[in-house]
């Protein structure tokens, strides 16, 4: 796959109906240092000098808050699955993205599931994490799934 520059990648923020804090900032200066500002040492500083330049995040688009109609016990009860988790809440905002060509989605919500990580459906991935995974560290090995890109793992020689 031949990636270009400039990749979209569309930040969803969801709340759950029974918790309406936001965990970090009502305003999304927060979440664009995070992810697409550059020179903040976010997200996007770390994939244009880790890529040489190949990607970036300069596209990528931050939506407002999107309150769910149920209650997170009832989202995890009826949505067992990491995807499902993320096509809710792509369901939840599917007005918003009916004219976005994206590239991968990231789903933030306001109180964990247990489930952070990355996962795809069809041509979709996408990664989703409650705030405790608001890090680059983190954000970039999920990401890097968006991106189709291999883990390096150490290797541990027993024979040594």
């Amino acid at each position: 796959m031949s990636l270009s520059v400039g990749q979209t990648l569309v930040i969803i923020r969801i709340k759950f109906r029974d918790t309406l804090m936001e965990p970090i900032t009502t305003n999304s200066t927060f979440f664009t240092n995070l992810f697409k500002a550059r020179n903040m040492g976010g997200l996007n500083d770390y994939w244009i000098k880790a890529s040489l330049g190949a990607i970036n995040l300069d596209p990528a688009i931050i939506l407002p808050w999107k309150v769910l109609t149920v209650t997170r016990k009832d989202f995890l009860a009826a949505l067992t699955l990491r995807f499902e988790h993320i096509q809710a809440a792509i369901d939840a905002v599917s007005s918003e993205l009916a004219n976005i060509r994206y590239y991968g989605i990231v789903v933030i919500l306001n109180s964990g599931t247990g489930g952070a990580g990355a996962a795809m459906r069809g041509n979709v991935w996408g990664v989703i994490t409650g705030f405790t995974n608001l890090n680059v560290t983190w954000l970039a090995h999920e990401t890097s799934y968006l991106f189709v890109l291999s883990h390096s793992f150490d290797e541990l020689d027993s024979n040594l």
